[in-house]
């Protein structure tokens, strides 16, 4: 029986509904274990659930590409079950969160962060008053804040503890 160009469209469509399907369920559990922890954390932890949760990212995504839909499904639960014994081994070993970076000034929170992932945790850790910036966000605002570059080109090792305003700035 020969493929009407309607069958192969519902075909496209059914594999493009697994793959979609498979990546949301993989990618939510990865952004569970992004927002706290990086993969270089779960390598110092237990290097070789690293191993194999690394080498199953690549097999996973090189069957979202070629695979048919029993192999993307395979994959995609290993995937899964990698991501939850990643998060356990993470949380059992009572290492703090390392996927963002947080500081206090005066009644400030900010917490830095590459993934927006981690938002929302550091947001239930800290506070609901944290800024969360990039730190393409930081690089920006360094970047207009020519005084700090010039003290820090000056004392490298120096730390900021106390801004004031010039008179002129406060009208």
């Amino acid at each position: 029986m020969k493929n009407t160009k309607g069958d192969i469209a519902v075909q496209a469509a059914i594999q493009l509904s697994v793959r979609e399907r498979m990546l949301k369920k993989v990618t939510e559990l990865a952004a569970m274990y992004e927002s706290r922890w990086t993969l270089h954390a779960l390598e110092l932890v237990d290097s070789e659930l690293h191993a194999a949760l690394t080498e199953q990212v690549d097999m996973f995504h090189e069957q979202l590409v070629t695979g048919e839909d029993e192999e993307i499904i395979d994959h995609g639960e290993a995937m899964c079950r990698g991501w939850r014994a990643a998060i356990v081994a993470m949380e059992q070993s009572n290492i703090a969160d390392d996927a963002y970076l947080v500081g206090r000034f005066g009644d400030i929170t900010i917490a830095v962060g590459r993934s927006a992932k981690s938002s929302q945790r550091v947001r239930d850790v800290h506070g609901e008053n944290v800024v969360w910036l990039t730190p393409r966000e930081v690089a920006g605002m360094f970047f207009r804040i020519r005084e700090v570059e010039a003290v820090k080109a000056l004392w490298p090792d120096a730390e900021i503890v106390n801004v004031r305003l010039k008179e002129s700035d406060n009208a």
